[in-house]
């Protein structure tokens, strides 16, 4: 890794599937997690990861206390084209050339995924299973409906929780982050206090304690700026 730095490459690890390695926590401990991290900060690895939950959430689950689980960008997988969604649902096999779902189990997994990528592909996962198995349409769908990662009255209650958890922590982290514009290489967690700064400081201003030159002072001063 250190030679491939020096040469000016940088390589980009993409990990398809990171529940996987959650099912092997004797060999995928905080120790590899933390090598990970190392990596990443020294500017020597990128890192893609794909998974059905935000990694901090599997951190507080697996109770992991690595900082790998605190970084990173999130981007949410959005719903695909109606033409998207016709072409997953017809991939072949991986013997055959032939579609894997009939044309009947196509339509079911179009209309019980609606266009999302997880939801389609476990769809057609409990469609094919229950044509190995023997089993009815019904049994399919109940299988897909009982694997579905949180029922909706689960997903509204987390609701506020993000919006909490943007409010503390992202926003005054991302608001912190303006630091590094004058070559710092600070942490989160000092990204997050001069956030908090930032964000009561403007919340005085708001409220009348405070006058905006003071406020632009402040910043000027973390920033260098004459």
């Amino acid at each position: 890794m250190k030679e491939w730095k020096q040469q000016g490459k940088l390589p980009v690890l993409c990990l398809d599937d990171f529940e996987s390695l959650l099912k092997y926590p004797d060999k995928f401990d905080n120790g590899f997690y933390d090598n990970l991290r190392s990596l990443m900060d020294s500017n020597a690895l990128m890192l893609v990861v794909a998974s059905r939950k935000q990694l901090d959430v599997y951190a507080n689950e697996h109770r992991f206390v690595s900082s790998f689980f605190n970084i990173g960008h999130t981007i949410y997988l959005k719903e695909l084209t109606t033409d998207e969604a016709i072409e997953l649902s017809r991939l072949p096999t991986r013997s055959t050339n032939g579609a894997a779902l009939s044309v009947d189990e196509q339509n079911h997994a179009q209309q019980w995924g609606d266009r999302h990528p997880y939801k389609l592909q476990l769809a057609g996962y409990y469609l094919w299973e229950a044509r190995q198995q023997g089993k009815a349409i019904k049994w399919a769908k109940q299988q897909f409906e009982q694997q579905l990662a949180d029922p909706k009255s689960k997903v509204k209650g987390k609701w506020w929780q993000l919006r909490l958890r943007w409010l503390v922590w992202d926003l005054p982290v991302r608001l912190g982050r303006i630091a590094k514009f004058i070559g710092g290489t600070v942490d989160d967690v000092s990204n997050w206090i001069i956030g908090m700064v930032i964000l009561l400081l403007l919340v005085l201003v708001l409220v009348g304690v405070l006058h905006w030159n003071e406020v632009w002072d402040f910043v000027r001063d973390k920033l260098g700026i004459k």
